[in-house]
C-alpha cells in the first residue's frame, strides 16, 4: 500500500517518490556530498522527515528524483562489467538506459532484504540513519547488480549494441569507442586509396563505353522478374539502398495538417521519421516496425520510380537473436 500524505486543500493522496526514500539512506556520502545543500538537508531520520511537510515536498519534486537516477547509474555502472566511462555514452545506449533505470536495482536490494521498504521505514523505524560505509556498499553491487543484469538479460542486449553501434549511441565528446566506429563506418584506416565521386564516375564511363554514372544506374537486385529490397531494421534508423530514416512513429486518426514522410495503411496516418523509437529487444510486440518497413518500401520504390511490382524483402536480425526471433519477424 503506498503511503498518503494529508493535502492542504484536499483529501489525502499518494506520497509522490516515497518509494525511493530507503535507496536515498544508501547513498554513499562521497556522491550526496556533491549534490548541493538542499539534498543533503532531507532529515536522516525518516519519522522526522515523514513528519515534516517542507521535507516531504522536497521529496515530490522531481529534483529528488533526478538524484535518485544519477546516483543508482554512478553506483552501479563501475560493477556492469564495462571499463569505460558511461559519460561517453549518450542516452539512447541501451547499457547507458538500464544503469539509470533505479527500479531495477532498488527492487532487487529489496528483495535481497538489504534495503527496507518506504513503508516499514514509516512504521518501525525511529532513529537517525547513519551514512552506509563504503566497503559495505560495494560488497552489496558486487552481488546485486550482476544478478539484476542476468535475471533481466541485460547482458544479450548491450551484447548486441556492442557488435552494432549506431553514432547516436554516443554522446557529443570524444572518445576511443566513438572513433572505432567512425573508423570502421567510413574506412579511414582502408588500405587501398580514397577517389572521389568525379573520379569514380569517369571510371565508371571507361567500364561502361562511356556511359555516364547516375543513381538509376544502381538498380535494386532483380531475380526472375522480383525484386529483392533489403532493409535493416535498427533501433536508431531504419536503413535500405537508398533511404536512411529515424525509427519513430506517430499515428492518427485523422489526417494531420503536415503530411511530409506520411503512410496511410489501414485508415490510420503514420509520421515516420520524426525522433527515435524507444529502445526495445523484441520488435514484434507492436506494428511499429511493419509500418516501418512499409515506408522503407514506399521509400526505395519510389526511388526506383517503380509502382504494381512484387517484391522480396531481405531483412537481417542480430546473430545472437536470429534463432529466437528469425520465425517470428518473417511471420508479420
Amino acid at each position: 500500500m503506498p503511503i498518503m500524505l494529508t493535502r492542504k486543500d484536499g483529501p489525502p493522496t499518494p506520497f509522490r517518490n516515497a518509494e525511493h526514500i530507503p535507496f536515498y539512506y544508501f547513498i554513499p556520502k562521497s556522491i550526496l556530498s556533491r549534490c548541493g545543500a538542499e539534498l543533503n538537508a532531507i532529515p536522516r531520520n525518516p519519522q522526522v522527515l515523514f513528519h515534516n511537510r517542507a521535507a516531504c515536498e522536497f521529496v515530490e519534486r522531481d529534483l529528488f528524483r533526478l538524484l535518485i537516477i544519477d546516483a543508482a547509474a554512478f553506483m552501479v555502472w563501475p560493477y556492469m562489467g564495462f571499463g569505460e566511462y558511461m559519460e561517453i555514452y549518450s542516452g539512447y545506449d541501451p547499457a547507458w538506459r538500464f544503469a539509470h533505470c533505479p527500479d531495477y536495482w532498488i527492487q532487487e536490494l529489496t528483495d535481497e532484504g538489504i534495503l527496507a521498504s518506504a513503508g516499514e521505514l514509516f512504521k518501525g523505524c525511529h532513529s537517525e540513519l547513519g551514512d552506509v560505509p563504503e566497503w559495505q556498499i560495494d560488497i552489496y553491487l558486487r552481488y546485486i547488480v550482476p544478478n539484476v543484469m542476468k535475471k533481466h538479460r541485460m547482458d544479450e542486449i548491450i551484447q548486441v549494441a556492442r557488435e552494432y553501434p549506431c553514432f547516436e549511441d554516443f554522446d557529443f565528446r570524444k572518445s576511443n569507442q566513438k572513433t572505432d566506429v567512425i573508423r570502421k563506418r567510413y574506412h579511414t584506416r582502408t588500405k587501398h586509396p580514397m577517389i572521389s565521386l568525379e573520379e569514380f564516375q569517369e571510371a565508371y564511363a571507361d567500364a561502361h563505353g562511356g556511359q555516364e554514372y547516375n543513381e538509376e544506374n544502381a538498380e535494386m537486385k532483380t531475380i526472375h522478374n522480383t525484386k529483392i529490397i533489403g532493409i535493416d531494421h535498427g533501433y536508431g534508423n531504419m536503413k535500405t539502398a537508398n533511404c536512411c530514416f529515424p525509427t519513430g512513429v506517430t499515428a492518427y486518426e485523422h489526417e494531420p495538417l503536415f503530411t511530409a514522410d506520411m503512410l496511410v495503411y489501414g485508415g490510420r496516418y503514420y509520421l515516420t521519421g520524426e525522433g527515435h523509437k524507444e529502445f526495445a529487444p523484441d520488435k514484434i510486440n507492436d506494428e511499429d516496425y511493419y509500418v516501418l518497413t512499409l515506408a522503407a518500401i514506399a521509400k526505395e520504390l519510389k526511388a526506383e520510380n517503380l509502382t504494381g511490382v512484387h517484391i522480396v524483402i531481405a531483412a537481417g536480425l542480430p546473430l545472437t537473436w536470429t534463432s529466437g526471433q528469425k520465425a517470428d519477424f518473417k511471420a508479420i
